[in-house]
């Protein structure tokens, strides 16, 4: 199995929309958080979670935002089991299963309006060089439209201090300023070695049968 499908080994997560509304900085009471995230989104967008697991978030969006389409993004959409974890999916949602550390699909790129993404770079930080989280920061970059705003984390791994510990970015102009946003996304998200080891021990028979079901579809 290569590198780039161990990188995505971590398990399937389902974080609340509240919390996670929270978590990019939209403010901790609810439902005000989610309504406030809610109003940063334009009219008609398009929107992509990548490694949205089986959250909520874009469901909870999708009911109260019928003028959006929302993009469920995940390698564990491969797996029934997860896609039916995330019970009814209004109309407006769909759910794409996917590598993001691997070439795109063609109609996904340039095509997003909001790119959201919690917790999947620091997932790929369990890896032992940045090869993998550096390919997901370029295709997430690369499904932002030109006006696009792409908002990953968390950049922060002290669990009592998490509003807000987001990377906030418009698409890069050009391909200097696109390095550099690489860069910044990857850096910024690397889990500390401390933390690291405490998602290997808690997550080990996870990343055990992850692995053992890639190999066989491999």
């Amino acid at each position: 199995m290569s590198e780039l499908h161990q990188a995505l080994g971590a398990p399937v997560t389902g974080r609340h929309a509240r919390q996670l509304a929270y978590y990019y900085g939209y403010g901790q009471e609810y439902p005000q958080g989610i309504e406030a995230l809610m109003g940063d989104i334009p009219a008609c967008a398009n929107v992509i979670d990548v490694g949205s697991g089986i959250s909520n978030l874009g469901i909870t969006v999708a009911r109260n935002r019928p003028d959006i389409t929302w993009v469920n993004y995940d390698f564990g959409y491969h797996l029934p089991e997860n896609i039916q974890r995330l019970g009814a999916v209004p109309p407006n949602v769909y759910i794409e299963p996917g590598d993001i550390t691997q070439p795109l699909k063609q109609e996904l790129l340039m095509s997003f309006d909001n790119v959201f993404s919690y917790y999947l770079l620091p997932h790929l930080s369990l890896e032992e060089n940045k090869t993998p989280a550096a390919a997901a920061a370029v295709n997430m970059l690369q499904l932002l439209k030109m006006d696009g705003l792409l908002q990953v984390g968390p950049t922060e791994f002290d669990f009592d201090k998490l509003e807000g510990a987001v990377v906030k970015m418009r698409k890069p102009e050009n391909a200097q300023k696109t390095a550099a946003a690489i860069d910044t996304l990857v850096a910024s998200t690397m889990m500390p070695p401390r933390v690291v080891n405490t998602h290997l021990n808690s997550n080990r028979r996870g990343l055990e049968r992850y692995r053992g079901i890639a190999a066989l579809q491999g």
